[in-house]
C-alpha cells in the first residue's frame, strides 16, 4: 500500500468533486488505480491519516472479497463523511454488511447506529468492531423497513453485498433463504442527521415510510437498485419543496430530470438534503 499517494489522493477529493461523475477520465483513472493498490489479498493496517492504525481483515465474501470496502466509490463517500465531520454527529449506517462504513465513520468522530439483518455479516462486523476497538457504535442485527416483524431475506451466496429483502431486486447465482427481524423508524428513539442508505432495493418501501419531518434536519446519501427504485425515490422526494436530490452521475449537481438520478452503484449514489448544494468543505 503506498500510503504517501493514498494520503495525497484522499485529501485531494473534496476539491475534484466534478470529476466525481464515474464517466469522467479522472474517475477511471482513480478506479483502475485504487482496484490495483487494493488487490494484496492480504489483511491491512493503513498507515495514513485520517485512516491511521485501521485494520481491515481480507475476507472472501462469494466471487468478491472485503477489499471492495477501498474502491474509488467508497473512497469518494469516506472523503465526504471526513469534510462533514463537523457538520453531522450522528450517523445511521442502513445496510452495514460487515461493518467498513460504520467503522470509518467512527474513526471519524462519528456516533454510529449500524443495522444489519444478516446474522453472518452481523457476526463479521462485531468481529471487526472488536479489532478496531470501535466505541461509538451501536450495532443491531436488524433490519429497517416500513413495517415491524419477520421477513425473508435472500442471501447471494457469490456476492454478499447483494443479500436482500426478498422481492426487493431480482436474485442471481445460488442462494439461501433466512428468516431476519424488522423495525420502522418509528420504532428507534435517536434521530440521525446523516444517513447511509444502501439496502438493495428495498429503499423502495422504507424512504417513504420516514417521518416527513426527519428530512428537515437529516440529509442522506442513498444508493438505488434499477429503475423502479430511480422512479419510486424521485418522485417522493419531488413532493417535497424545500428537498433537494444531488446526483453522483451529473458530479453532484442538483436533479431535475430522472434520467439524471443513478440507476445503480456504477452510476453512483445521491445526496438527499435541505441545503442548496452538496457540502464538500
Amino acid at each position: 500500500m503506498n500510503s504517501d499517494i493514498l494520503h495525497k489522493l484522499f485529501n485531494l477529493l473534496p476539491s475534484i468533486k466534478d470529476n466525481h461523475n464515474p464517466d469522467s477520465h479522472v474517475f477511471q483513472f482513480l478506479k483502475f488505480f485504487l482496484e490495483k493498490e487494493f488487490n494484496t489479498k492480504n489483511d491491512l493496517i493503513f498507515e495514513f491519516e485520517p485512516f491511521k492504525n485501521l485494520k481491515w481483515k481480507f475476507q472472501k465474501l462469494g466471487n468478491v472479497d472485503s477489499l471492495s470496502y477501498f474502491n474509488i466509490y467508497q473512497f469518494i463517500q469516506y472523503a465526504f463523511f471526513y469534510a462533514n465531520r463537523k457538520r453531522y454527529k450522528v450517523v445511521f449506517d442502513v445496510g452495514s454488511h460487515i461493518g467498513g462504513d460504520s467503522i470509518i465513520l467512527d474513526k471519524f468522530g462519528y456516533k454510529v447506529n449500524s443495522y444489519e439483518p444478516d446474522r453472518e455479516s452481523y457476526k463479521n462486523q462485531v468481529e471487526n468492531i472488536k479489532i478496531n476497538k470501535s466505541k461509538n457504535i451501536k450495532l443491531f442485527n436488524l433490519g429497517l423497513s416500513d413495517k415491524k416483524g419477520k421477513m425473508k431475506f435472500v442471501k447471494i451466496i457469490n456476492n454478499s453485498f447483494s443479500n436482500h429483502i426478498v422481492d426487493s431486486k431480482q436474485s442471481y447465482g445460488p442462494i439461501q433463504y433466512e428468516n431476519i427481524s424488522t423495525i420502522t423508524f418509528r420504532d428507534i428513539k435517536e434521530k440521525p442527521d446523516l444517513m447511509k442508505i444502501n439496502i438493495e432495493g428495498h429503499e423502495i418501501k422504507l424512504i417513504p415510510s420516514i417521518d416527513e419531518s426527519l428530512w428537515d434536519s437529516c440529509d442522506a446519501l442513498i444508493e438505488l437498485h434499477g429503475e423502479e427504485s430511480v422512479k419510486s425515490i424521485f418522485n417522493y422526494f419531488k413532493n417535497f419543496k424545500k428537498i433537494n436530490i444531488f446526483s453522483q452521475k451529473i458530479s453532484w449537481n442538483r436533479v431535475s430530470k430522472i434520467k439524471e438520478m443513478p440507476i445503480n452503484y456504477k452510476e453512483g449514489v445521491i445526496f438527499v438534503s435541505t441545503l442548496d448544494e452538496m457540502p464538500w468543505s
